[in-house]
């Protein structure tokens, strides 16, 4: 009998996730990541899955939803302790394979160090700035050089749209594409019921909430919410003038935290709209969490794989602020086009963010090399 898997996944600020008393920050990818490692326990060629964690004042050692959670990276260290205990807690947990999201200057680092002891690595790309080289620490020579080491060293990189594809098939490494992907109902909402506008991110500045806030002020008559979680890559200032911009909206609702799984997908399912405004992504998690949920997606700057294009589920507006408020006034206008808009969203989440369909093409290519 062909011996079973020992999976490992390196993400860091997923915890939380996992653990509902820790309100601490986290993203797409831990989204991603929390599903994935959900997933994988059970799978028939997986024996064990283990996570690799930040500190959050939790055991060295622990065990939820048969996750094994190990304390990878301590908070109240210096460096040089942070990064030794750091790469000693790979030797912790008995494993085939790690897998890694999240570009940072370590990630190199870390799969030289797997080749080195033997250990197969799954790079798993998280944003279209991890393969063109315009995340902020990458304008330091030696921080880009040794984050794309990854790539090098890797026995796997995954993309998770072409457009990745294509930066690194540049570079000259291979890569497989499997989209993000997310829990959800082969069916859709019954009885969708729209009442806001809707916006979700971190404060990062990157993520330009400031614009959502300027839209909901040319509607007036409509309602806007805004889910923003305070960001390590933006300062307490500028969380304080998005609150305060908000405050003088009378139609508009700041919210600082909604715990993800157990109320987040309740805004969605009853969001009008949501809108994106980052500067770049990758194919964000909240894209999926409104097409799941019937939800038009209007996108400011981002427009992964075309897909408003092939799929009409929503619309690019070309980093436009004037096309944005055109567009979200065309599906006020117009109720038959918004209803199937909505139909088309549900569709586009279906075909191309199955968490089980993704999850086994994830199996089958670890199970290949």
């Amino acid at each position: 009998m062909k011996k079973k898997l020992f999976l490992s996944l390196i993400c860091p600020q997923v915890y939380p996730l996992f653990n509902p008393a820790v309100k601490a920050q986290f993203g797409g990818a831990e989204i991603q990541m929390s599903h994935l490692a959900k997933k994988l326990v059970g799978q028939n060629e997986i024996e064990n899955v283990s996570l690799l964690v930040a500190d959050y004042e939790q055991p060295e050692l622990e065990v939820r939803e048969n996750i094994h959670f190990f304390k990878a990276l301590l908070s109240k260290k210096n460096t040089f302790s942070q990064i030794t205990h750091f790469f000693l807690s790979l030797h912790k947990p008995q494993t085939d394979v790690f897998l890694q999201v999240t570009l940072t200057p370590f990630s190199g680092l870390i799969a030289l160090y797997c080749r080195l002891i033997g250990t197969k690595f799954v790079y798993w790309v998280a944003s279209d700035a991890d393969t063109d080289g315009t995340l902020p620490f990458a304008a330091n020579p030696i921080k880009k050089f040794l984050s794309e080491l990854v790539f090098t060293f890797s026995n796997l990189i995954i993309v998770q749209n072409q457009k990745q594809k294509e930066n690194l098939r540049k570079k000259g490494f291979d890569s497989l594409l499997i989209s993000s992907f997310y829990a959800m109902s082969q069916t859709p909402p019954a009885e969708k019921k729209p009442e806001f506008h809707l916006w979700v991110a971190r404060s990062a500045p990157l993520k330009r909430a400031e614009l959502f806030i300027e839209l909901a002020s040319y509607f007036p008559t409509e309602k806007f919410v805004m889910i923003c979680q305070k960001s390590s890559e933006g300062s307490q200032e500028y969380y304080d003038e998005l609150q305060a911009k908000a405050a003088k909206l009378a139609n508009f609702e700041f919210i600082k935290y909604v715990p993800v799984d157990a109320n987040m997908s309740d805004y969605f399912k009853k969001a009008k709209t949501f809108t994106n405004t980052s500067t770049f992504e990758g194919v964000p998690t909240t894209f999926i969490e409104a097409s799941k949920n019937s939800t038009p997606i209007l996108a400011l700057n981002i427009n992964p794989d075309s897909m408003f294009d092939h799929y009409q589920c929503g619309f690019f507006c070309q980093n436009s602020m004037e096309i944005l408020k055109e567009k979200l006034q065309f599906l006020l206008d117009n109720e038959n086009i918004y209803g199937e808009m909505a139909q088309k969203s549900f569709a586009y989440a279906q075909e191309n963010h199955n968490l089980e369909l993704n999850t086994e093409k994830l199996v089958k290519a670890i199970l290949a090399f």
